[in-house]
């Protein structure tokens, strides 16, 4: 039985798809999410914030049903980088109970255990709806607080509280709570947006679609979040708050568009997350796009719960809406082709992309999550499709929900990163990151050259797309986050070449003969007897530039 202290998975739940699971799938499901629980911290590092997403992994795999042997692979391969969890302090768990002092302990990462210490117990003794109403729905400062925090994070707690309750697990419930009070409440523009609006629920007049349309035609919203921001969210609210404040409050539920507004909503932000391409090159998905998706299957199982009032419900699909809104703006708004989605012609079937996403030894959770929720919204938006009434807000339709799920060329898992050039990073790294800023970077790579990360480091200096990228707005942000990196960095230094003169083409390597081990002792199995071979002969020796590196 599933307690706020033991995770106990059915083999009945198997999420919102429904797709059929065994018992000793959801055995294994129960042990991988109690193993984390007990292990890991919900950052695998502090500083960055990067997230511990072992719980959507595992649950996500077994929801597309996954054996017990791929979701044992799936949490040996989440694992293996995660941080300890940290011991509890029973002394600040007992202060937690007193709503005066909860504040002064959010926001700290490090109090993550403390923080579910509390949780666990909560919901132990009273249940979930009740405290995740007190503490989440209740509309007092303090829930409207961690409400703001809900959302924080690339709504990686709105995440996690999803899947606790689409799977029914309070534990899972009680680490969301916990998650969502160490996290910033830096999204300002939730609460002025709900009262620009007059409230909640005053009913939606423009859809998503007209409001994404907006924000790419306002200048400075779509300049406000820069290549050079740690945060491009904190970028935008501090340099255009009014102007984000202005266009999110327009978008609103009334009462009677529940269901119309829940399927509007995975209608946009697969809209926006596909579309953002640019013509003849590599397909590939904003990272931070990405995540509006994936959390979007989650608002189906918020809006099914019969505790939460109805004016919750309308409450966390606004707040959704503007936050996804508010993320495409932080991105630099990046220009939407539908036609990319129209287009293309899928390989695979949905039950293929399922089987593909689950089983790459390097998936980490994210194409899984994807591809489910695209599953999902084709169903939701179905009876929306034909209706004359929805034809601006509903572009994604029929059989190009499956063509989203196979443009991704994520299923090759090979990703250019946009500063080092390596094909070597896993998980979210099969994403681009900040999409808007990596596309005049992405211009450099045609299809047709992209075959390895190196033909990045060997553009042509007097190229159309290197030209644009000079005399771009943008070239000064791109110098300052290349500087780390003199190999990527002198390509776009790199001085126009005189009138006739061809670009120096790239040099053939000679191989160089493989030097054989002359010990006759040497024994294969045993390194140790193997001759050590000089890496550097005397006047060879490299000197170390302390100001060159990601870290100089």
């Amino acid at each position: 039985m599933a307690t706020a202290s033991h995770i106990s998975v059915s083999p009945n739940d198997t999420g919102l798809l429904g797709l059929h699971q065994k018992a000793d799938s959801a055995k294994k499901a129960s042990e991988m999410l109690q193993a984390n629980m007990e292990r890991h911290h919900v950052f695998f590092n502090n500083d960055k914030g990067f997230h511990n997403h072992l719980a959507h992994h595992i649950l996500t795999t077994y929801a597309l049903g996954a054996s017990p042997d791929v979701i044992q692979e799936a949490f040996d391969r989440t694992a293996a980088y995660q941080l300890p969890r940290r011991l509890v302090d029973e002394a600040i768990v007992q202060k937690l109970g007193d709503k005066t002092q909860f504040n002064s302990y959010a926001g700290i990462p490090d109090q993550y255990p403390n923080f579910l210490a509390y949780f666990q117990r909560q919901i132990e003794n009273r249940g979930i709806e009740p405290v995740v109403n007190e503490y989440l729905f209740a509309g007092d400062n303090l829930a409207d607080d961690m409400l703001v925090r809900l959302f924080a994070g690339v709504i990686h707690p709105f995440i996690q509280l999803g899947f606790g309750l689409e799977f029914n697990q309070p534990a899972i419930v009680a680490e969301a709570l916990a998650e969502t009070a160490v996290h910033e409440a830096n999204l300002t523009f939730l609460l002025p947006a709900e009262a620009a609006a007059g409230g909640v629920g005053q009913g939606g007049k423009k859809p998503l679609s007209q409001l994404l349309r907006e924000i790419r035609a306002n200048t400075k919203l779509r300049e406000a979040g820069r290549w050079e921001d740690p945060n491009k969210i904190n970028g935008l609210l501090a340099r255009a708050p009014d102007e984000i404040i202005e266009i999110a409050s327009q978008f609103s539920v009334g009462p009677d568009q529940l269901e119309e507004k829940l399927a509007e909503l995975f209608n946009a932000v697969a809209y926006f997350a596909g579309a953002a391409q640019r013509p003849n090159k590599r397909i590939k998905f904003d990272f931070f796009y990405m995540h509006c998706v994936t959390s979007t299957i989650f608002l189906a199982t918020f809006v099914s719960q019969p505790w939460i009032s109805k004016q919750n419900k309308l409450r966390i699909l606004e707040w959704k809406g503007r936050v996804d809104l508010m993320m495409y703006a932080s991105r630099g708004a990046a220009e939407l082709r539908l036609e990319e989605i129209a287009n293309y012609k899928p390989k695979l079937s949905w039950e293929e992309v399922f089987s593909q996403a689950i089983h790459h030894p390097r998936e980490d959770g994210h194409v899984s999550k994807f591809v489910r929720t695209l599953a999902h919204g084709e169903k939701l938006c179905k009876p929306f499709e034909s209706d004359e009434k929805y034809q601006e807000a509903f572009l994604v339709r029929g059989d190009m929900w499956l063509k989203l799920a196979n443009m991704g060329e994520f299923f090759n898992f090979r990703f250019l990163n946009t500063l080092t050039g390596s094909t070597n990073s896993l998980g979210p790294h099969e994403f681009i990151r900040n999409a808007i800023f990596f596309l005049g970077f992405h211009s450099l790579c045609p299809i047709s050259t992209l075959k390895s990360s190196k033909s990045l480091l060997y553009p042509s200096p007097a190229s159309p797309e290197v030209t644009s990228l000079r005399t771009s707005a943008l070239f000064g942000h791109f110098l300052a986050a290349l500087r780390p990196y003199p190999c990527l960095s002198v390509m776009v230094r790199v001085p126009e070449p005189p009138p006739g003169l061809e670009p120096r083409q790239r040099r053939k390597k000679k191989k160089k003969k493989k030097q054989q081990n002359t010990n006759k002792y040497f024994n294969p199995r045993r390194p140790e007897t193997r001759t050590p071979f000089p890496t550097f002969r005397p006047q060879e020796t490299p000197t170390i530039n302390p100001s060159s590196g990601p870290e100089g």
